[in-house]
């Protein structure tokens, strides 16, 4: 729970490395719409918008999920050491438990809205978006892989923060191209 791996460097030092590039590619897509330059093809500007609103966007939606669930920690689990009872997805809370908000998996979408890079490469190049859009769900799972290791998820948790953010990503795209 307390290695530097897992403590240290992947939850303070890469989540800040990856909220800072969040930061920075919400303020891209935000001065674009502002300030869009005169070179930039209208399909550019709204592979940008996706990314920028992305990296808003899936965190956003997580955490907003996360806040609304019952699930508790592992480490939090009377079968794990804490002291809170294990409940199934749609179980009710018992008397006098206090929620839990450990699923989805939070940090893991500090690094799961880098699957929205894949627009850069659509629709022309579509088999590098795939790669690029599975390198991005690999590295956000090991992200959460490595919260599993302290005990603070399940794999269930980094599971539906994948789809979560697959599905923020998909929907984010489909809108905007409509708007093209």
């Amino acid at each position: 729970r307390h290695a530097w791996l897992t403590e240290t460097f992947s939850h303070g030092i890469l989540k800040t490395a990856l909220t800072l590039a969040a930061i920075g590619c919400m303020l891209a897509a935000l001065h674009d719409t502002r300030w869009p330059p005169a070179s930039r093809s209208l399909a550019a500007r709204l592979r940008l918008r996706v990314i920028g609103l992305s990296a808003l966007l899936v965190p956003l939606v997580i955490s907003s999920l996360k806040q609304a669930s019952v699930a508790h920690c592992p480490w939090d689990l009377a079968r794990y050491g804490g002291n809170e009872p294990y409940l199934r997805l749609f179980d009710t809370l018992p008397f006098g438990v206090q929620p839990g908000h450990c699923l989805p998996a939070g940090h893991a979408s500090s690094a799961l809205w880098l699957v929205s890079l894949c627009v850069l490469w659509l629709p022309a190049r579509p088999r590098t978006a795939l790669r690029v859009a599975l390198a991005a769900l690999v590295f956000g799972g090991a992200v959460g892989w490595l919260q599993q290791l302290r005990g603070a998820h399940f794999l269930t948790h980094t599971l539906w923060s994948i789809w979560i953010a697959c599905t923020v990503v998909f929907v984010l795209v489909l809108g905007l191209q409509w708007l093209q």
